[in-house]
């Protein structure tokens, strides 16, 4: 097998400081290791991987990574806890990005973190902790007050409005 790197069609991307949301943080190989909820990760040589996986995928000393195309790059914690998702920024792959006014079309917008909280259809959207959020997933996809955000990788952001309707995408411009 050949170290071949990645091509990484993303604007920003630095793999020792981001990871980019096309390709699922998998190119990361920065030396972050701890996860949302601030545990330590474990070594990676202590679980079966193959030399190949450990080359390809950088799984050296026990930073966080993304060997197995999961969401987010993640680490072994403990026998107890199993694994859990790490705090890695998104290389952010577009141009005019700003958070706090629009998101990205080619990470469906999850970076968003204005301020906008009413639907495509003009309904007030209603606040997120009235659900059953995780603090990690409040934490890692911005789960504050009532503001429309795109929390499982949706099409575009959207919110909850009632119980009668459910949720609606929201009018969220793309950078």
């Amino acid at each position: 097998y050949c170290d071949v790197p990645l091509c990484i069609d993303c604007l920003g991307y630095d793999p020792q400081t981001c990871g980019c949301a096309s390709t699922l943080q998998r190119e990361y190989r920065g030396t972050i290791n701890t996860t949302l909820s601030g545990n330590a990760c474990i070594r990676w040589n202590d679980f079966n991987y193959t030399e190949v996986d450990i080359l390809f995928a950088g799984l050296n000393e026990n930073y966080c990574r993304n060997p197995d195309g999961d969401d987010l790059v993640w680490c072994y914690v403990n026998e107890d806890v199993g694994w859990e998702y790490c705090d890695v920024p998104l290389c952010i792959d577009c141009l005019g990005y700003d958070p706090q006014t629009c998101g990205c079309a080619s990470t469906l917008q999850r970076e968003y973190r204005g301020t906008i909280n009413t639907t495509l259809s003009g309904n007030a959207c209603i606040r997120w902790n009235d659900f059953n959020y995780t603090e990690v997933d409040i934490l890692f996809a911005g789960l504050n007050e009532n503001y429309c955000r795109n929390p499982d990788g949706d099409d575009l952001v959207w919110c909850y409005v009632n119980e009668d309707v459910g949720w609606e995408y929201c009018d969220v411009p793309l950078c």
